[in-house]
C-alpha cells in the first residue's frame, strides 16, 4: 500500500488514523489520547480530559464527539461501545 500522506503532520480536523475500543477502567489511564470518541450505545460518559478536569457527560447520544481523553472510568459510565480514535 502507498500512503502520499505519511510525510504529513496530522491537524485536529485531518481523518482519524488509527483507533482503539475503550474499555471503561478506573484504575488506568488510557495508553494514548483521544482525537475523538465513538459511542455506540448512548449513555452517561465519565471522562479525564486532557487537561486533567474530571466530567461526566450525562446522556452523551451515539456518534462522534471531539473529546480529548486521558481516561474513560468505569464508575459513573453507562454509555457502551465507546472507541478512542487518535
Amino acid at each position: 500500500m502507498t500512503d502520499p500522506f505519511k510525510n504529513h503532520a496530522t491537524g485536529m480536523s485531518d481523518p482519524i488514523q488509527a483507533a482503539a475500543e475503550i474499555t471503561p477502567d478506573d484504575a488506568n489511564a488510557l495508553a494514548v489520547a483521544t482525537r475523538a470518541i465513538h459511542v455506540g450505545t448512548a449513555g452517561n460518559l465519565r471522562v479525564t480530559l486532557v487537561s486533567g478536569d474530571i466530567v461526566t457527560f450525562p446522556n452523551l447520544g451515539q456518534g462522534w464527539h471531539p473529546l480529548r481523553v486521558a481516561k474513560v472510568w468505569a464508575t459513573g459510565t453507562t454509555a457502551t461501545a465507546i472507541v478512542g480514535c487518535h
